[in-house]
């Protein structure tokens, strides 16, 4: 017999990377039905993977040099190394959005019909990146002289198809994680509309069956060396997120989630080693699900805070903002910041407040619109 789910609180934070960032999208209905319904351990994963993100972008080289600096106490030095060696690059962060991303997409749509999912990802991941992306531009091109871009490479930028047509990256190059999820919301449309997803017992082999094809394509995207194969090696991270929550939903067996798991974490190291050699000298992949696996575990211990939410609703336009703007805020701070407080301070601060005003006002009313637009349009589907 099937089991139930409860109705998915899916709308009011950010999710994938984008999930991801970008996946823990919730559904509001009341406050009540918001307290006993958010999956209060996605929090403290998007949580960490935001600020190891942040860390592993702006601090790694502070970072470094503390760790090598002979002057300071060893444990600082040692702290200093831990860090650097969890957030290098960021990678381990991305891929805990990723797997979360795959968990929480995979409870959304088994209680949303296809057409009303598609058009809800939508509204929650364009708005805010048309924002940024405009932002960007008309920063650059107000203090650097820049030209902004014809539509001929503007309107691709915009719609997140850049892979496609060999458009620069825009965002600090952020965007690559976004144009992933947007691949995943597609696939899980395709097999929700299949009437795939109702396969509760087969669908992991088959999930798996799939990762293992994804792994053999031709390297995607290859516009760009240093993005080259991410599709290849970071999509499989998804599945693992769909897999979890088969675990702990629809009784998949333990013995099959680790062997999935394990073959799918083997597959992209290997490609991770063939298509992205400059990566393979961190295991931020292994750092990554060891966090989100140990916080799955106690995620009946974990309870929901002020603090800890409003944080985990920012992660999406902090990923935005975080990398372009670092050296706007600079500026500012040069200009007009105050001199008994540490530079880079005051930038975060900054940065964190106007995340917070673009979350509240751009995101919010991006998940309104697009929660308004699915209803109708969901509603014409079923007159039709």
């Amino acid at each position: 017999m099937r089991r139930r789910l409860p109705a998915p609180f899916t709308e009011a934070g950010s999710g994938g990377w984008h999930g991801s960032w970008n996946g823990t999208l919730f559904f509001m209905q009341t406050k009540n039905d918001q307290l006993q319904a958010r999956i209060y351990f996605l929090d403290y994963a998007r949580i960490f993977a935001f600020t190891s993100v942040l860390i592993g972008h702006l601090f790694n080289k502070d970072l470094e040099e503390l760790a090598a600096n002979q002057e300071v106490h060893v444990l600082f030095r040692q702290l200093a190394g831990a860090i650097h060696y969890i957030c290098a690059f960021g990678g381990a962060g991305v891929v805990v959005f990723f797997i979360t991303s795959g968990y929480i997409i995979t409870h959304v749509i088994r209680n949303e019909a296809p057409v009303d999912f598609i058009i809800r990802r939508i509204f929650r991941i364009y708005p805010l990146f048309i924002f940024a992306t405009i932002t960007e531009l008309s920063l650059a091109a107000a203090t650097q002289n820049t030209v902004f871009p014809a539509s001929r490479e503007l309107i691709p930028r915009l719609l997140l198809i850049g892979d496609f047509t060999g458009i620069p990256y825009g965002l600090g190059g952020v965007e690559w994680t976004l144009r992933i999820e947007l691949l995943f919301y597609i696939f899980m449309t395709i097999l929700k509309a299949a009437g795939l997803l109702r396969q509760e017992k087969s669908i992991p082999a088959f999930l798996f069956l799939v990762t293992l094809g994804v792994f053999t394509l031709p390297t995607f995207p290859n516009s760009f060396e240093w993005t080259d194969g991410y599709f290849n090696i970071f999509f499989p991270f998804l599945i693992i997120g769909v897999l979890f929550y088969h675990l702990e939903n629809f009784g998949l067996r333990s013995w099959s989630f680790t062997f999935f798991v394990a073959a799918i974490f083997l597959g992209t190291l290997l490609r991770t080693q063939a298509l992205q050699p400059k990566l393979i000298g961190n295991n931020f992949e292994l750092i990554a699900l060891f966090t989100f696996w140990a916080l799955w575990l106690f995620r009946k211990r974990m309870q929901g805070h002020l603090v800890v939410r409003t944080l985990s609703d920012m992660t999406y336009a902090v990923y935005l903002f975080h990398l372009w703007s670092w050296a706007y805020l600079g500026q500012f701070v040069e200009k007009y910041g105050v001199g008994f407080i540490p530079d880079r301070l005051q930038r975060l601060i900054l940065l964190l407040a106007f995340c917070l005003l673009a979350t509240k006002t751009v995101e919010k009313y991006g998940i309104k619109l697009g929660r308004f637009a699915g209803r109708k349009l969901n509603g014409r589907a079923h007159g039709a």
